[in-house]
């Protein structure tokens, strides 16, 4: 006795039992980030972060990244599902709130929602000032000069490199003095809680050479003075200094 009916309920059945557990987001989608996956993060300003979504194993598993500033919905990635898990940002906002969409299209797309995450910008009380005693930054070979770092917040740490190399600090130490002997990048790096400024200082060398004659010597009244001949042009920064327009 054959049973055609009872077939195809079972039938129908294993087919809606394999869509619907394809169709859903299959373990809780979660939100994290390279600063730490509390509800809160704290950066500091223009501080690059990166967030990453997980949570569905299927294979065709789309996101859609949020930020949600002050009621108004940005997208970091552009709006609608992509196949991208993570995107990196350094502009967010105090009390932006970052979240995602997680879903997967097999056999009708099931959905989810991540964690938030809220940010919280930690910065300087305020400007930092980083300047030099060398007239416009310009010296001449081998001058002594003296720079000073100013912040408002009596904690701020210091620490002064040339050309790349660390000289001096961390310290609360805000001047910092060196010979300088040719064209260099001074760079200040401040710290002040958790957060770091960078200031960079080109000194310009003043490359003054002289140049050179012949000719001359000494004579009598009524003599005719010897001829005077120009060996070699002066210069000013490699330029010579009869092509150079005169500053007004």
């Amino acid at each position: 006795m054959k049973f055609p009916k009872l077939r195809c309920i079972i039938a129908l059945s294993l087919f809606f039992h394999y869509f619907y557990s394809f169709a859903q987001v299959i373990s809780v989608p979660r939100l994290t980030s390279t600063h730490g996956n509390s509800s809160t993060i704290t950066l500091c300003e223009s501080e690059t972060v990166t967030f990453t979504a997980r949570g569905d194993n299927g294979p065709r598993t789309e996101y859609e990244f949020y930020i949600d500033r002050g009621g108004t919905i940005l997208f970091p990635l552009g709006e609608g599902a992509q196949p991208i898990f993570s995107f990196s940002t350094n502009t967010l906002a105090d009390g932006d709130v970052v979240y995602a969409r997680v879903w997967t299209l097999d056999n009708g797309g099931g959905t989810a929602l991540t964690n938030s995450i809220t940010i919280e910008l930690d910065s300087f009380l305020g400007a930092i000032d980083f300047f030099s005693n060398a007239p416009n930054n310009t010296i001449c070979d081998n001058e002594w000069v003296v720079f000073t770092a100013n912040s408002v917040s009596t904690s701020t740490l210091f620490e002064f490199y040339i050309d790349g190399i660390l000289q001096q600090g961390p310290s609360l130490q805000n001047t910092f003095t060196h010979q300088i002997s040719s064209s260099t990048t001074v760079t200040l790096l401040a710290f002040d809680s958790t957060c770091e400024r960078s200031i960079d200082l080109f000194i310009q060398e003043n490359l003054l050479e002289p140049g050179s004659i012949a000719g001359g010597g000494q004579f009598c009244h009524s003599d005719v003075p010897p001829t005077i001949i120009s060996v070699s042009e002066g210069s000013y920064n490699g330029n010579i200094l009869g092509a150079l327009t005169p500053k007004q």
